[in-house]
């Protein structure tokens, strides 16, 4: 099924990279390696990803993807991880499984001494379960396509997603057994307002799907209306020239700027533009280059719409499907009055504007809250949750 992704609330797999989060000059003498097969045929299975996560627990982790016999080896330092197994983002439709034989994070803990090599540490993955279905928009029954579907299943807190394609069809594989809600939504990825199935607007009237491993559900449709856009670029205050990477956010009107009510949030393209998407009717505020009140290196100096200071200024915004608005733009001012704006000689006033360098002490971030790289730069984001794996 084309389209995988993912969003991960269980922060810090990596995907199929090998990261660590050693101390300066820690030698990666100790390992961990083991077997993984299929538990109804016993055969080795490739391409599942293992990961060890250190505890205490940090962002980096250290992985692996098991070779053509099943076989996995991660080099790491001595000390205590979680191991966990993963074959869906592959293509391979099995359960995820954490060492040993638990569907849960966090198993068993394996403890691995100074030079130690510790064997052993297998897997035995179920078939997963499959649910397919097709979007179509309502007004013209085409395929609604690059529409996320995603299946949750709220009782062990459990979810997979994926897009639609170019017929409107999806399929999420590698469930567990269990009874899932199904959400469609256009998000920014294309402009449909989120659905629930099987046709409603409530997540509380969702018709629950019920879904054994091994097995497949198909006809899990929906029909899907277009929903409002709000679009616009940022650029420098005084010299036009549009800024790349800068974070473009929603709040509901009434609770800005509290961060769990964020609705949606885009970055900007080279030309400074950015596009947020599958909007219901709603007021909302816009913010641009925002400061979380926490950690940043972001060197452009929060903006509301339009050119307010703060969310008590800012004028808010009413959308309407299937509406779209335009020239929501900003304009903003370095942090960094010293530092250039534009491109120069080396891009022209029309250049995507650089960022500055950071010449000011780095902030921690506040609680709930911990240092992860995005896109090139350190962020505060939501700590690791224990149990939720929720992809996108």
């Amino acid at each position: 099924m084309r389209g995988m992704w993912t969003r991960r609330l269980l922060g810090g797999i990596a995907l199929g990279l090998v990261l660590s989060a050693l101390a300066p000059g820690l030698a990666l003498a100790s390992s961990i390696s083991g077997t993984v097969t299929d538990e109804g045929t016993h055969l080795g299975i490739a391409s599942v990803e293992v990961c060890a996560h250190p505890q205490p627990y940090v962002y980096e982790d250290v992985c692996d993807k098991s070779a053509s016999g099943g076989t996995y080896q991660l080099n790491l330092a001595a000390g205590s991880y979680y191991v966990h197994f993963e074959a869906w983002q592959d293509g391979l439709n099995y359960v995820d499984e954490w060492y040993d034989e638990s569907p849960l994070f966090p198993g068993d803990l394996v403890t691995v001494g100074a030079d130690e090599a510790v064997s052993g540490v297998d897997a035995e993955l179920e078939e997963g379960g499959v649910i397919t279905g097709t979007a179509t928009e309502a007004s013209t029954l085409d395929p609604a396509v690059g529409v996320w579907a995603c299946v949750e299943d709220e009782a062990v807190q459990f979810g997979l997603c994926t897009k639609t394609d170019s017929n409107g069809e999806y399929e999420v594989h590698a469930l567990p057994t269990g009874e899932y809600r199904i959400e469609f939504n256009g998000e920014n990825d294309s402009n449909y307002l989120r659905r629930f199935y099987d046709e409603t607007e409530d997540p509380s009237g969702a018709t629950r799907v019920p879904v054994t491993a091994g097995e497949t559900v198909s006809g899990i449709d929906a029909t899907l209306d277009p929903g409002a856009q709000i679009l616009g670029t940022v650029t420098a205050a005084g010299t036009g020239a549009p800024l790349a990477d800068i974070e473009v956010c929603l709040y509901e009107h009434l609770h800005a700027p509290s961060p769990e009510y964020v609705y949606h949030c885009d970055r900007t393209d080279s030309n400074g533009g950015y596009a947020i998407r599958s909007l219901p009717a709603e007021s909302f505020k816009v913010v641009f280059s925002q400061d979380d009140g926490g950690f940043t290196e972001d060197p452009w100096i929060e903006q509301w719409w339009n050119g307010a200071s703060s969310d008590s200024g800012a004028a808010p915004l009413l959308v309407t499907p299937p509406n779209t608005l335009t020239g929501i733009d900003a304009q903003l001012v370095s942090r960094f009055a010293e530092e250039p704006q534009s491109g120069g000689a080396a891009g022209g006033s029309g250049s995507p504007v650089p960022a500055p360098v950071i010449k000011q002490p780095l902030r921690k971030c506040r609680e709930g809250f911990h240092r992860k790289l995005v896109k090139g730069k350190k962020r505060c984001v939501r700590k690791h949750h224990p149990r939720r794996q929720h992809r996108r």
